[in-house]
C-alpha cells in the first residue's frame, strides 16, 4: 500500500509540472498524431509564454482581419519580450494538412507575386520526420515565417528580427 501511494504521490506530481510547463510556454513540442489533424481548440495550444515572450492580446479569426480559407479554428496574437521585442503570432488549424498546405502556397504565391525573396525549409518532428514546411523572409528590417505542422498553419512576423528566435520555442 505504501509503495502504492509513492507511485501515485509521483504520478501527481509529474501531472502537475507538465500543467505547470504548459501554462508557462516550456511544454514538449505536440507530436506529429497530435496535429494531423489537430481536433482541439487552438486557444488551447497558444502558449501564454514562448522563451522570453509574453502573451500581451489574443484575438479570434472572426474578430481579425485575416483571410484564410476554409480554416476550422484560429487566434492572432501579440506577444512581447522583456526587452520590449514584439511578435505578431496567427494560429490557425484546418480539418488536414493538405488544406493547411494550401494555404502556404497561397502565401508563397502572394510572396513571389510581391518579389519578396524567400527561403523554404522542412519543418520535421523530434524523429526527424518531415512534417510541414516553412517559409522564411528576413530582409534586415522584417523577419517572418509561415509555416505548417500536419494541420496547423501558423505566421510569426518581428519588426526587430525576433520571429525565428520566438518559433524556435513555441510548442508546434
Amino acid at each position: 500500500m505504501e509503495r502504492f501511494l509513492v507511485i501515485l504521490a509521483c504520478a501527481l506530481m509529474l501531472i502537475t509540472v507538465s500543467i505547470s510547463c504548459r501554462q508557462f510556454g516550456a511544454a514538449a513540442r505536440l507530436s506529429a498524431h497530435q496535429v494531423n489533424p489537430y481536433q482541439g481548440a487552438v486557444k488551447d495550444i497558444l502558449p501564454r509564454q514562448v522563451g522570453d515572450f509574453m502573451l500581451v492580446q489574443s484575438s479570434s479569426l472572426n474578430e481579425i482581419d485575416e483571410e484564410t480559407m476554409n480554416a476550422r479554428d484560429g487566434v492572432g496574437a501579440i506577444y512581447n519580450s522583456s526587452k520590449n521585442h514584439t511578435v505578431q503570432h496567427l494560429l490557425v488549424t484546418y480539418n488536414s494538412a493538405s488544406e493547411a498546405n494550401q494555404e502556404l502556397d497561397s502565401a508563397e504565391k502572394r510572396y513571389a507575386d510581391a518579389q519578396i525573396k524567400f527561403r523554404t525549409e522542412e519543418v520535421k518532428d523530434l524523429q526527424g520526420q518531415t512534417v510541414g514546411r516553412r517559409l522564411v523572409i528576413n530582409d534586415g528590417r522584417t523577419e517572418a515565417m509561415n509555416w505548417t505542422n500536419g494541420s496547423l498553419y501558423c505566421t510569426a512576423v518581428s519588426y526587430t528580427g525576433y520571429s525565428s528566435e520566438f518559433v524556435k520555442n513555441l510548442p508546434y
